[in-house]
């Protein structure tokens, strides 16, 4: 692992909790709306919110790709700018669609459940787990925009093509030349 990709290391590291925090406590809302119903609909238990689900599944994705990810960008240093070619479009792509999927739910969950006509007229409990999904889901969005511009960054980075010493070479001697 070299230190250039440190950062990156970091950043899914704390995506991973994120995941994990997000995978519990939509896990509990689920569990908690299934008996005793939820904010729009009370008195009718067995139900819940399908994007909890969403939330659930984005979240365990999260959990499952994040340490594939990071073995795929662990590996040979010596290869780094040939691997980079193949596995960082890999590791964006896989960013895009968990950023697509945790966009859905913090941009759902903002706009529909939340200003619901009976939430947090009581306050307690369920009103701070569902502003702590909110704030949870758009964190992971936040982290995984964070993740893909510093993929296409380093994409970027390693698509420029490497002076070759020889060129440096003959332009150096073609100058000495030129000034005699």
């Amino acid at each position: 692992m070299s230190f250039g990709r440190l950062p990156i290391y970091a950043v899914y590291g704390l995506f991973w909790i994120i995941s994990c925090v997000e995978l519990g406590l939509t896990s509990y809302r689920v569990h908690l709306t299934e008996h005793q119903g939820s904010i729009e609909h009370p008195n009718e238990s067995g139900s819940y919110e399908p994007i909890m689900v969403e939330l659930i599944v984005s979240s365990s994705l999260a959990i499952f790709w994040i340490p594939i990810a990071s073995l795929m960008l662990m590996g040979d240093p010596e290869a780094t700018h040939t691997r980079s070619k193949r596995i960082v479009p890999i590791e964006i792509a896989g960013a895009c669609v968990l950023w697509v999927l945790w966009l859905v739910g913090a941009v759902y969950t903002t706009n529909k459940i939340l200003p619901g006509k009976n939430y947090c007229v009581a306050g307690g409990k369920e009103c701070h787990i569902l502003t702590t999904i909110l704030a949870f889901s758009w964190m992971g969005g936040s982290l995984l925009s964070i993740v893909i511009v510093m993929g296409l960054m380093h994409l970027a980075t390693s698509k420029t093509p490497k002076e070759k010493p020889a060129i440096r070479e003959k332009a150096v001697e073609a100058a000495a030349q030129a000034e005699v």
